[in-house]
């Protein structure tokens, strides 16, 4: 990324400090032709030419004068143009005076991107020029690089950042294959031969089988269901056992369920059943007050052996 910044801000500097370079071919070629013989002047308006058609400009009919001030009109425009997208205002200003304000933008401009960057790092940039900071970035970055390589045992010294990178992407695959195949073993899942991303569609296909299975066990045809609409049918179909189960123990208890989610029915029979066993320890002469219901179950066998 920060050769990339470099790179860019050293192609936008030579454009700005070579943005009339075609004009000033031309003007060249003028000022060395400007007493040559006729033919010569021939291979100067060939040139000229090929200038002005590289900047699309059409030379019917022009001399090699006006075809010097298309190029240079050409170039100005586009300087202009280029200012323009950078925020800059040209009016009155010089070719020169364009070219130092772009300039000068774009560094700005590099300025703040690479400070955001610092500052996302925790480097501090007060004083440094752009420069320093993109050192103090790769450095940063590569400290950091090598701190994550650390974690995985990999030992960087001597390493370049993509070596330690090539290290790390290495290590963090054979931790998956090892997280995969045991995963894979558990399953009953063979995985000699196969690559990570074939381990991973063998689990995933067992456990789609697996869930299928299990799902026909509760009756559920799971033909044209995705995996989540397997898992939903089933989720519902046990809610639904569950509060059959739980509405015919509280019909033996005479709870009316109408009404009731399953955790209040649970809640009503748990009631229930506490409220018959504390008056079934009441005939016994035990008072219940403060006791859990295994506490009270156990006084209740203490009295019962007491009084055989």
């Amino acid at each position: 990324m920060l050769k990339k910044n470099i790179i860019a801000f050293s192609i936008a500097s030579t454009l700005i400090l070579t943005g009339t370079s075609a004009y000033a071919e031309s003007a060249n070629v003028q000022s060395s032709t400007s007493s040559v013989p006729q033919e010569k002047q021939v291979n100067q308006t060939a040139r000229l030419t090929a200038i002005a058609s590289k900047l699309g400009i059409s030379t019917n009919g022009l001399s090699n004068a006006q075809i010097q001030q298309a190029i240079k009109d050409k170039e100005t425009a586009d300087l202009q143009a280029k200012a323009a997208k950078l925020g800059i205002n040209t009016t009155g200003l010089t070719t020169a005076q364009i070219q130092q304000a772009m300039k000068e933008k774009l560094t700005a401009n590099q300025t703040a991107r690479l400070t955001a960057i610092a500052s996302k790092l925790g480097i501090s940039t007060n004083g440094l020029s752009n420069a320093q900071i993109q050192q103090a970035i790769t450095e940063k970055e590569t400290a950091d690089l090598q701190a994550k390589a650390a974690k995985l045992g990999i030992n960087t010294t001597g390493l370049t950042t993509a070596q330690i990178q090539q290290a790390m992407k290495e290590k963090l695959t054979a931790d998956q294959t090892a997280r995969l195949t045991a995963i894979a073993s558990k399953l009953g899942i063979s995985t000699n031969g196969l690559s990570n991303a074939q381990i991973q569609q063998a689990i995933k296909d067992k456990e789609t089988a697996d869930l299928q299975a299990k799902a026909a066990k509760l009756g559920i045809n799971t033909t044209g269901l995705t995996t989540a609409q397997i898992q939903q049918a089933m989720k519902e179909k046990l809610t639904a056992d569950q509060t059959a189960r739980l509405t015919a123990i509280a019909s033996k208890l005479g709870i009316s369920t109408n009404g009731l989610s399953n955790a209040q029915i649970q809640q009503a029979i748990k009631d229930k059943e506490t409220a018959d066993l504390q008056a079934k320890a009441a005939k016994l002469g035990i008072n219940t007050t403060g006791l859990t219901n295994a506490q009270i179950k156990q006084a209740m066998k203490e009295k019962l052996a007491a009084t055989h």
